[in-house]
């Protein structure tokens, strides 16, 4: 009985123990409740209530950021119709930081997010919520860069909304949002503020992103540009418009003067380019404001006709000239099957050459022998824009790669990057669009069984890019005029007093004895600046090798794998084909802006250009000397040389530009350019084992 009694004792002690506990851990989860809700309703009434600190609280703004990282809970998002699809534009300029950029004359929408928005409509939906049956509404503000208020937008909560301002090129702006719950009635309470900075720029986007309304608006706008006089365009759209003959004749003067070429094989190449390029670009403006210049990738076509290839036997070339950028609807065939050797349908069907006539009725002081603007040793007659797929006998089957990409980005010296961005990285495409030809064509056939079919047919390359030098040294002469019913063959350039003597020429006075002794084809492939220019393009040396005398300067240079003794036997066949001189298509000449899909080829080494500059962590020392043309000095070359584009810089509308001013308006470093690139990336590339993006990690 003890036992028992002791046992029930302690059975009631140990559950009024375990009561006690249950009571004591109700209280304390009761109390933790009470705590966390009253932290709760003072976090959401601090939130609610304190107005000045919302507006004061300026977080750091970037809409691809995550929400958590946005202490005022409130994020802004502005998109277009493109940025919609392929996110945000510019993304690597150092200078955007926080901002977004807009484009000029493009619709943008507005959108609040954030937890911010999250939290005041699940608040007005709570019925157990002082705020049910509230509105969440948002107010915009937007002003120009002096605080001017431009236009206030309001709206629901999570609802876009438009702007009807029109954003100018080259501008800032500033828009702010304020969130607010909104009573049935009676006034709101400010909940939250945002404020960020837009930075209105022209976007050069990949031809590829083109929706088919802006594809067929720049295209028509091009055209139009062809087909409408300077003075009549004048008329219509102000002293602003510039027609393409404008274009075509600057160019072709500057390139094909006699002294010396302005724009290309120097210093100046890039800066010349990209100057031609705004003009044009701002050119198309005049006529529709909300265009901007494409950039056609071409290495894109390049992967995409090694991958079918490899993977279904197609002939890569003929892959690549079935790229989308040659059909109708944009640039047109590259290997026309006419004997004008022109497109004959779409929107660049039967597109003029035009006369090298100026406006007062006077000629152009550049023209070939037809009185066409095109270079003086390109004697083409067809009154159109002509492509060839040929340089001579055989199909040109050289175009760039993403490895050349990366072996010009890896040079460490505007110097040496400036030199080379013309060579693999750009100069094959206008021969894949240019191509050569002549009737009767001897120098390839005798060469090729001279030499062999690889060595003749890299000496017919060279041959057709040699004729500018050797017409200004005097080698080549050509006719100054010929009539419209003159037959081609009988309207050529050649080289006076050719002879088949490997080293020299003689020529005899009226008695017969020896009076001058003409220089060897050596000498004058040399003194023309023809082996100085293979050498510079020839990056690689596969070709010409250029020696230089330790003691004495002296320059000399001798081919690649060519015995010493038949050295000079090398030179007088390459001497022979330049001489068996050819027309040549547009885009192989100093005419080359006459052909449309010049404009949307260089601005694709200009995104290079931009990259190698944001490229930051990788060497890049400026530099820029005297002399760099391969003609010594030529104007348009050396870095104090003023060049002929005025209008180019949005802060100083009629100055003209030197090279260096040029240069720093175009630093993509700094916010001056009046136009970026939507990205850099290049993923294509990685297909083919090349990380451009990441091209000083490249060996």
């Amino acid at each position: 009985a003890g036992t028992t009694s002791a046992t029930s004792e302690t059975s009631e002690s140990s559950e009024s123990s375990e009561s006690s506990e249950k009571s004591e851990k109700s209280s304390q989860k009761e109390t933790k409740t009470a705590a966390e809700t009253k932290s709760k309703a003072d976090a959401k009434s601090k939130a609610l209530t304190n107005t000045k600190s919302a507006k004061n609280n300026k977080a750091i703004w970037n809409f691809t950021s995550a929400e958590t990282s946005n202490t005022t809970g409130l994020l802004i998002e502005v998109v277009n119709n493109y940025t919609a699809l392929y996110g945000p534009a510019g993304l690597d300029y150092p200078w955007l930081g926080s901002g977004v950029i807009v484009e000029p004359s493009r619709q943008h929408l507005f959108t609040a997010r954030g937890v911010a928005v999250e939290d005041c409509e699940s608040s007005i939906a709570d019925t157990e919520s002082d705020f049910y049956g509230y509105t969440c509404y948002v107010y915009w503000s937007l002003r120009d860069s002096e605080g001017d208020a431009l236009e206030n937008m309001e709206g629901g909560s999570s609802v876009p909304v438009t702007h009807k301002t029109k954003f100018e090129g080259a501008q800032q702006y500033t828009v702010s949002v304020d969130l607010h719950v909104v009573p049935p009635s009676g006034a709101g309470t400010l909940l939250s503020s945002k404020t960020a900075t837009l930075y209105s720029r022209f976007v050069r986007r990949e031809v590829r992103k083109y929706t088919d309304d802006d594809r067929d608006k720049l295209v028509s706008t091009m055209r139009l540009l062809y087909d409408l006089s300077d003075v009549k365009g004048q008329a219509r759209y102000g002293s602003s418009y510039r027609s393409m003959e404008y274009f075509v004749k600057k160019h072709t003067e500057l390139a094909g003067a006699v002294t010396c070429d302005h724009l290309h094989e120097g210093l100046g190449f890039l800066t010349n380019h990209m100057a031609f390029s705004l003009e044009f670009e701002q050119a198309l403006q005049v006529v529709d404001p909300s265009l901007s210049l494409p950039y056609w990738d071409y290495t894109i076509d390049a992967n995409d006709a090694m991958s079918a290839e490899l993977n279904t036997g197609v002939d890569s070339v003929l892959a690549w000239r079935d790229s989308v950028v040659f059909t109708d609807q944009w640039f047109g065939t590259t290997s026309p099957s006419n004997e004008l050797q022109t497109m004959t349908s779409g929107v660049w069907a039967y597109t003029p050459v035009m006369k090298a006539v100026n406006t007062d009725g006077t000629a152009a002081p550049v023209q070939n022998a037809y009185g066409y603007l095109r270079a003086p040793w390109n004697t083409n007659n067809a009154p159109y824009v002509a492509r060839f797929n040929r340089t001579f006998e055989f199909e040109t089957d050289v175009f760039p790669m993403c490895s050349d990409y990366i072996d010009v980005l890896n040079y460490d010296t505007w110097l040496e990057f400036g030199q080379n961005i013309a060579n693999g990285a750009h100069g094959p495409v206008h021969g894949m669009l240019g191509g050569a030809w002549k009737a009767n064509f001897s120098g390839w056939q005798a060469a090729e069984e001279a030499m062999g079919t690889d060595s003749a047919k890299n000496l017919v390359y060279l041959s057709v890019a040699s004729y500018p030098q050797f017409w200004r040294d005097g080698i080549i002469s050509c006719p100054d005029s010929c009539s419209e019913d003159t037959a081609l063959e009988d309207c050529q350039c050649t080289c006076a007093g050719l002879t088949d003597d490997d080293t020299m020429t003689t020529n005899e006075d009226s008695s017969g004895s020896a009076a001058t002794t003409s220089p060897s084809t050596t000498e004058l492939l040399q003194r023309s600046g023809v082996f100085e220019r293979i050498a510079r393009h020839d990056v690689k040396g596969k070709l010409l090798e250029r020696h230089q005398n330790e003691l004495t300067g002296e320059v000399s240079f001798s081919w690649v794998g060519v015995e010493e003794l038949e050295q000079e036997s090398m030179n007088t066949w390459f001497f022979k084909m330049v001489c068996d001189v050819a027309q040549t298509g547009d885009m192989l000449g100093s005419s080359s802006p006459v052909d449309p899909i010049f404009w949307s080829v260089h601005p694709t080494v200009d995104r290079l250009w931009q990259w190698k500059r944001l490229s930051t962590d990788c060497m890049y020392n400026y530099s820029w000397p005297s002399g760099t043309s391969i003609y010594g000095t030529c104007s348009g070359h050396d870095e104090k040389d003023m060049l002929p584009y005025a209008g180019l810089n949005p802060s100083a509308s009629n100055s003209l530009l030197d090279n260096k001013g040029l240069y720093d308006l175009l630093d993509p470093t700094t916010s001056d350019s009046p136009y970026v690139y939507d990205n850099f990336e290049w993923a294509h590339c990685l297909e083919e084992g090349s990380d451009v993006r990441n091209f000083c990690t490249e060996s």
